[in-house]
């Protein structure tokens, strides 16, 4: 069974601890989520990215994609393409959030 699960994450994310917390969503999440799985990380940044660098693979059965607003600029930034490989689609979900945060 495939799944996207949100979580929120309170401190700041940005590049230096981004891979890190890769490992720790990553970890956390094999034994509480289904095999195949989307994991969509709400949080906040004060850096800007481009949406190529929010979208994670792990190779095997985990996505990982960051949404983000920019605490100095109210910008939001996200990836909402969509992904064919396991039929794991967030583009709604991120189109949901756009809706409550605009």
């Amino acid at each position: 069974m495939k799944r996207r699960y949100v979580i929120f994450y309170d401190e700041k994310i940005n590049r230096e601890n981004m891979e890190s917390l890769l490992d720790v969503f990553n970890d956390n999440s094999k034994n509480s989520f289904t095999e195949r799985k989307t994991l969509i990380i709400v949080g906040h940044t004060d850096e800007k990215f481009n949406k190529e660098d929010l979208l994670f693979f792990n190779g095997v059965d985990t996505f990982v994609v960051y949404y983000l607003l920019n605490d100095n600029n109210n910008e939001i930034y996200f990836n909402d393409q969509r992904v064919l490989l396991f039929s794991l689609d967030w583009k709604k979900i991120i189109k949901k959030f756009n809706e409550i945060l605009k």
